[in-house]
């Protein structure tokens, strides 16, 4: 396993397309901000940034779906992972050194340059206190955990459908169908509107969405029942589809 997990960095480092969904996701999310917000430079600190960054978290699902497809479907759309099954690797094991690959790039690499806005704003003019630093470490956490849920998904439909184009367009839409569904429901951000639980992106946007209860000054407090929910939600989530693109990939006599 390890040298297919080498081997498949290796590829990604040198895709061009991975390097600008990188370079996108360092750079927009600031730009996104200044361009459509009511705050200056001067008074946006790093908390501040963290309770209006709802809409931001669009342009890192695309780097999601792009990053875990070509993971999972790079090698097996031009028919170079035959190799490594010719070299006698077990299905098996090229099927989970991609997915240990695609948590990585479409998750952990996402979550960094994710919060990475919130360090340059801490750095330009301090932390802040429009949020509570315990309930934005608790929020970023469901988030990530969210995330995971997301890079699963498209993985799954990656390795099923063996072409980063397609998984990339399907799981867009997908995932767009299902968060409409949640998001034109009663009180779409309500804390605890079921029909949040049935897409990672409806999740994600309630769980970046506060109410603000002076001036810049927000309430972003999560009851237990909540964090319990997103959390056995999106464990359940992660398992069965890492296990239905198990299933896929080793059943599948050849690529």
């Amino acid at each position: 396993m390890y040298n297919i997990i080498r081997s498949v960095n290796y590829t990604l480092r040198r895709d061009i397309l991975v390097l600008v969904t990188i370079f996108a996701m360092i750079t927009l999310p600031v730009i996104v901000l200044f361009a459509g917000n009511d705050y200056s430079v001067h008074e946006m600190t790093g908390s501040l940034y963290f309770a209006t960054m709802e809409d931001i978290y669009i342009v890192f699902l695309i780097a999601i779906l792009i990053l875990a497809s070509k993971c999972c479907a790079a090698d097996a759309a031009d028919k170079t992972i035959n190799y490594e099954l010719m070299s006698g690797h077990r299905r098996a094991s090229v099927y989970w050194s991609r997915i240990i690959v695609g948590f990585v790039w479409s998750v952990l690499i996402v979550s960094v340059c994710y919060m990475l806005p919130i360090g340059y704003m801490t750095l330009a003019n301090g932390l802040g206190n429009s949020v509570a630093i315990s309930d934005m470490v608790l929020r970023l956490s469901l988030i990530g955990l969210v995330t995971f849920r997301i890079a699963a998904f498209i993985m799954m439909i990656a390795t099923i459908l063996r072409s980063p184009g397609k998984s990339i367009a399907l799981g867009y839409i997908m995932i767009m169908v299902v968060s409409m569904f949640s998001m034109f429901s009663e009180d779409s951000f309500e804390e605890g509107n079921w029909a949040n639980y049935l897409s990672g992106l409806a999740k994600v946007l309630e769980l970046a969405n506060f109410k603000e209860v002076g001036e810049k000054i927000f309430d972003a407090s999560l009851s237990g029942t909540i964090v319990v929910c997103t959390v056995v939600s999106s464990l359940v989530c992660i398992t069965v589809y890492l296990v239905i693109g198990c299933v896929a990939f080793v059943r599948k006599d050849r690529d």
